[in-house]
């Protein structure tokens, strides 16, 4: 086991000290990442009436709460890489709510996706649900539930 993690490694160092992994475009994107971005997955597809394409979501921190974005990713019909048509940050929680929000369970409905987070509030520890539907590029709708003391 510890001759396999070690020959990995070895292979990794390999990589980076010829090149490979530098020149890598995907390895470059990474890098250059903004160090407060916590997660990004891709989640739902979605539909217009002339475009399709992902959800990508977007978690970050600042200071000691988190912040969500929201991007709706149209897919390329040829060899040219897929592209973000509309960003939100998720307002409501930007101006109401600073909260921890651990990452979401994700329901496909036939008009919508719905993402559903638990959060904890950084101050008071007063804990919420998020329900987050997601529409057509720049749609969406959240819900906040505030869980009594006891709630699971």
């Amino acid at each position: 086991m510890r001759s396999a993690l070690f020959m990995g490694f070895l292979g990794l160092l390999l990589m980076i000290s010829s090149g490979k992994l530098l020149a890598d475009p995907a390895f470059n994107a990474v890098y250059k990442m903004p160090a407060d971005i916590e997660w990004a997955d891709s989640l739902c597809p979605w539909k217009s009436a002339t475009e399709t394409g992902y959800l990508r979501l977007v978690r970050s921190r600042d200071d000691n709460r988190h912040r969500l974005l929201v991007q709706w990713i149209r897919k390329s019909m040829n060899e040219q890489p897929d592209e973000a048509v509309s960003t939100r940050i998720i307002d409501e929680l930007d101006q109401l709510y600073t909260v921890r929000i651990q990452p979401p369970q994700v329901q496909l409905h036939p008009d919508h996706c719905e993402l559903t987070m638990a959060a904890e509030d950084v101050d008071s520890e007063r804990r919420y649900q998020l329900q987050l539907r997601l529409k057509g590029p720049g749609e969406y709708r959240l819900m906040v539930i505030e869980k009594l003391p006891g709630d699971l």
